[in-house]
């Protein structure tokens, strides 16, 4: 049994670092799980499962998963390289393959090279203490995104310094970090995030991961965050906080922070892909996609359509996004919970979206950002690389019941 949960807990780790927790919906494939526990949690974040554990062929449909993941199977195959081809080609275009194996078994040693043959590329490959784990894309030519923007993470690491703290709604915290090593770093697009790091409370130093080698790190709090503002020359970067209670780690560091504080950070990723093709925009979300929202909207060409549907509590955080020929609905929801209810849904169903190719960017509580996720898809039919939907957070999940008899 401690087998099947190490084994969990890796493949779970993988695809955290992957991503794919963000993706609220879409197509899964988990080939070599026989105990069914990953493709349970997946399922959890509102994929679509198709499983094979490892013991059949894979037989997989080319180029249908969002996400095609294997933990620790190759190394069991006599031949694993079929498997590996069978496995790059159901990966959708903008798709991403995980993989984990152990490097020492006679006929993994030509993994990467075969995988270089199907066309995917390769953009992070880490050493773990159980084998290699290497995350893949596959590029989709449709999607607009040029190839520096699949890069390994993170280009830069370092610790950064407390300068100022800032106020602009009652609900957001505004601290502006220096940092020397923020050279090295690269925005590319309106909307990227860092990765915060600090130590569990009275766990010692902070620990930061190697350049281009991302891991959890046993002792630390990480926590991703959108880029407000970047003065490279200045080594500086602005980070918006939402003091967001059920997220109560990284809110209470953030309600704490003074000048002369430090926290670790690993930067950057991209969150959002500009469509030169699209005519018009749409930005969903609560106050923990407020920072990206603003970031990207203020970006927008002069005469670009940019529409944003945003819940927050009340009028008082209207003010944090206050910008000409943007079209802003704001939804206040008062005393009730954040994430809760189905308000921003309705609100977009309503709109009446221009006919012309548009692009779309949600993020927020999952399961919400889900369904908004089936809008866009399904009912509307808007063409899939023109929609980004990620979930943010979540409510803790109430465990499910066994029916009686």
């Amino acid at each position: 049994m401690s087998s099947i949960i190490g084994t969990h807990a890796t493949a779970i780790e993988a695809l955290i670092d992957a991503g794919a927790h963000g993706y609220c919906g879409g197509q899964f494939a988990d080939v070599g799980d026989g105990s069914g526990a990953v493709a349970s949690t997946v399922a959890g974040w509102g994929f679509t499962v198709t499983s094979r554990d490892g013991s059949q062929a894979v037989d997989l449909p080319e180029g249908v998963y969002d996400v095609v993941h294997s933990s620790w199977l190759l190394e069991r195959l006599a031949d694993p390289l079929p498997a590996l081809r069978d496995m790059a080609k159901a990966v959708a275009p903008g798709g991403l393959l995980v993989l984990q194996w152990d490097p020492g078994t006679s006929g993994t040693a030509s993994v990467k090279d075969e995988l270089a043959e199907t066309g995917l590329s390769i953009f992070s490959e880490e050493r773990t203490g159980r084998g290699v784990r290497l995350l893949a894309g596959c590029p989709d030519p449709d999607d607009g995104q040029s190839p520096d923007l699949v890069r390994p993470f993170p280009q830069a690491v370092g610790v950064l310094e407390v300068v100022e703290v800032l106020e602009p709604t009652p609900l957001m915290r505004r601290l502006v970090l220096r940092c020397d090593e923020l050279h090295r770093m690269e925005i590319a697009e309106p909307g990227e995030i860092i990765t915060l790091i600090w130590p569990i409370e009275g766990a010692g130093e902070i620990v930061l991961p190697e350049r281009g080698k991302w891991s959890a790190t046993p002792g630390q709090h990480s926590r991703n965050y959108t880029v407000r503002a970047f003065d490279r020359a200045a080594g500086l970067v602005t980070v918006d906080f939402f003091l967001h209670a059920i997220d109560g780690r990284a809110s209470r560091w953030a309600r704490a922070a003074v000048p002369g504080d430090q926290v670790g950070f690993a930067g950057c990723r991209v969150h959002w892909v500009g469509d030169p093709a699209a005519r018009w925009t749409l930005l969903v979300g609560d106050e923990t996609a407020l920072p990206s929202i603003a970031a990207i909207a203020l970006s927008r060409p002069e005469g670009h359509r940019t529409i944003v549907v945003a819940e927050v509590r009340d009028p008082a955080e209207h003010a944090y996004l206050e910008a000409d020929g943007v079209e802003i609905h704001w939804l206040d929801r008062g005393e009730r919970e954040p994430g809760r209810g189905r308000e921003p849904e309705e609100l977009v169903r309503g709109l009446d979206l221009p006919s012309t190719r548009g692009r779309v960017w949600a993020a927020g509580e999952s399961l919400v950002i889900q369904s908004l996720r089936a809008h866009f898809l399904t009912e509307r039919g808007l063409p899939k690389e023109t929609v980004t939907a990620l979930g943010y957070w979540h409510h803790p999940r109430r465990p499910r019941v066994p029916k009686a008899g």
